[in-house]
């Protein structure tokens, strides 16, 4: 019997290409929205550290130009880690853009996949079918010589 042989093999070999390119793009966008929110923790621990010290400052004497300076820069830090909670939002919208196509992708494979394996185990069937049948032509044709030997 011939070779297995599944017709739509390059159309699966295209399919597996492109799943893994959406896979990377989707892992890269899983590693950005790690990114965005490590910069957004950072922001967060550096408002409470500013907070901390002006609680602190608070309970020595009180001098005006160092609370407005440390309150100055925390809005500054507020609005970078508000900027900053908008940028982890986006990649957050964007992995999930990515783990989509992502799906897509691996669900057109897996049926081309899940037809392949059909197919293969068809040609199986089929290659044993033939197997038996030449082995009972083999059995009959050395039955027959025994029966004319005698």
């Amino acid at each position: 019997m011939k070779k297995f042989r599944f017709r739509l093999q390059k159309v699966l070999d295209v399919r597996r290409v492109k799943e893994r390119q959406q896979q990377e793009k989707f892992h890269n966008a899983i590693r950005q929205r790690q990114t965005e929110e490590k910069r957004l923790g950072v922001l967060e621990k550096e408002i409470s550290d500013i907070v901390r010290v002006m609680r602190e400052n608070q309970k020595t004497a009180f001098e005006v130009w160092s609370y407005s300076a440390d309150a100055r820069y925390r809005a500054r830090v507020e609005q970078a880690k508000d900027a900053q909670r908008g940028r982890a939002d986006d990649s957050m919208r964007h992995e999930e853009a990515e783990r989509t196509a992502f799906v897509g992708a691996r669900r057109s494979t897996h049926v081309l996949e899940k037809l392949r394996e059909l197919r293969h185990k068809d040609w199986e069937r089929e290659a044993s079918r033939e197997e038996d049948k030449h082995l009972d032509e083999i059995a009959t044709h050395a039955n027959n010589l025994r029966k004319s030997a005698r």
